[in-house]
């Protein structure tokens, strides 16, 4: 009996094993890239929470080390080559709008990362937060760097994580949500006002998704709301705290 147990645990772990090197086979065609170690792509896609329970197993830290300082360097030449006229505050803007957590967790997701991570027990992939797409993102540049080179990284950089917004006016503006914040704090003088709140929904394919995102607040018992929509869930909630500002500033002028 407990040889028959332990085949069946071993055929299990076959066929886990067969499962996961079917999706890095499908992940390699949807970033456009065979490894030719695919030891790099199997470590940039497990979480130490994997390795903990299966001793010998490398996690991806080190390859997200490695990886955050290529996609910055890849990042930083492009806006140094297509933003000549720009001073480095305004290059340091563009960069941060491209390389934080949630753009880099947004891409991650769009090419189906999260289904591919590798995770114990107490982290299912269905409940993986941004900030560890992100990492995983930034691991998986730091293997095709190592797998391939600057050109293969930058390849994947170009088709999976540069957004053109960077290039636009948006990155130097000051932060809506910030604005929201700071316009709320200084209509607590006085009356209730709650911390706004977003509340986000998107519709069509992964890599084609439309993000449409409400921002409400109740100042002094009354509910107000703003609307926005974009190619991201960054940019609706953008465009949602810019709506409800002008709500705001239409409902309570600010006092010269």
């Amino acid at each position: 009996m407990a040889g028959t147990s332990t085949d069946a645990r071993r055929e299990g772990r076959e066929k886990e094993r067969v499962r996961f090197e079917r999706k890095l086979c499908d992940l390699e065609s949807r970033i456009g890239h065979a490894f030719a170690r695919k030891e790099w792509l199997r470590e940039a896609v497990t979480h130490s929470s994997y390795a903990q329970e299966n001793p010998g197993k490398t996690f991806y830290e080190r390859l997200e080390f490695l990886g955050d300082r290529v996609l910055e360097l890849i990042v930083c030449q492009w806006l140094y080559e297509e933003r000549p006229s720009d001073g480095e505050g305004d290059l340091t803007m563009r960069l941060a709008w491209l390389v934080d957590e949630e753009s880099l967790a947004e891409a991650g997701r769009r090419i189906g990362l999260p289904e591919v991570v590798r995770t114990g027990p107490a982290l299912p992939k269905g409940e993986l937060p941004d900030s560890i797409v992100a990492d995983v993102m930034e691991a998986l540049v730091g293997a095709l760097y190592e797998d391939g080179g600057l050109p293969v990284a930058s390849r994947f950089v170009q088709g999976n994580i540069w957004d053109d917004g960077a290039l636009g006016p948006e990155p130097l503006r000051s932060s809506p949500r910030n604005m929201l914040q700071e316009r709320c704090d200084q209509l607590r003088t006085g009356q209730e006002v709650s911390q706004p709140r977003f509340d986000c929904q998107s519709s069509g394919p992964d890599n084609r998704k439309v993000f449409v995102c409400i921002a409400s607040l109740e100042v002094g018992g009354k509910v107000l709301e703003g609307e926005g929509e974009g190619s991201s869930k960054k940019r609706a909630e953008r465009a949602a705290a810019e709506s409800l500002l002008t709500r705001i500033e239409s409902s309570f002028p600010e006092r010269k």
